[in-house]
């Protein structure tokens, strides 16, 4: 079964003695796409209220209830790891700004240095890559993570130039937790349905300080690629909203 991944993040999370927070974004494993953490806001006025869970104790979603279980308890939930103990390289990359440019980093409405509509400028990050010491360059970790919630809206950049948005991820619930589709908002105002999807293979290489992603392959093929229907490639009811508790 394939779940919109902007529908996942309004499910809450049911532990094995009750619900605790909601989902909060998917850490997912770059180039592999394989989903390597599920985000949990547990709703507790703390600093460090965002807790991973690991894919090996999640479940398939429940798209009829809006729930997400989880073979632990909700005092496991509430005391696992932090998002700081295995970072997205999105994260990785700012604390290094930061570290570089300390006060002057968000000095431009709140953005990272150098920025045009919350795009870091890449020379910042390459200086400050390049000033980090060696022996830090080698404690980082061997995987790439990136956060699903932060590369939706990403921009998208083909061969031949610029087309579109990434508009939304679509899950599969199987024992591999992957992506297998991204859906591409192509903006095509002649459309009736602009979005298509787009296997992540087609991807060459994504930019967090250009917020883009960098295809293998030229605008036309993805403007060919099949249309995406909410119907029937994703299950995200919304006739009847749920009350929560």
């Amino acid at each position: 079964m394939l779940h919109s991944v902007r529908e996942l993040l309004r499910f809450r999370i049911l532990a094995s003695d009750g619900k605790i927070g909601k989902a909060d974004d998917f850490f997912f494993e770059d180039p592999s796409w394989q989903i390597r953490h599920l985000v949990v806001n547990t709703g507790r006025w703390l600093p460090a209220n965002r807790v991973l869970i690991g894919t090996e104790l999640v479940h398939p979603p429940d798209p009829a209830t809006r729930l997400i279980p989880v073979s632990m308890t909700r005092g496991a939930v509430l005391h696992s790891a932090g998002t700081e103990s295995d970072e997205p390289v999105s994260y990785q990359q700012e604390r290094l700004l930061r570290e570089r440019y300390g006060s002057e980093l968000y000095a431009h409405s709140g953005a990272p240095i150098g920025v045009m509509h919350g795009v870091a400028q890449s020379q910042a990050v390459a200086f400050a890559e390049a000033e980090r010491p060696e022996a830090d360059s080698e404690q980082l970790p061997s995987t790439c993570l990136r956060s699903a919630r932060e590369v939706l809206g990403y921009q998208i950049e083909a061969l031949d130039g610029p087309l579109g948005a990434i508009d939304d991820f679509l899950l599969e619930d199987d024992e591999e937790l992957a992506i297998p589709y991204i859906v591409v908002n192509t903006k095509d105002a002649r459309l009736p349905n602009p979005k298509v999807l787009v296997p992540p293979s087609w991807i060459q290489y994504m930019s967090w300080s250009e917020s883009r992603v960098h295809m293998r392959v030229h605008r036309d093929k993805i403007k060919r690629s099949q249309r995406y229907d909410p119907a029937s490639h994703s299950h995200s009811p919304r006739e009847k909203p749920l009350l929560w508790p």
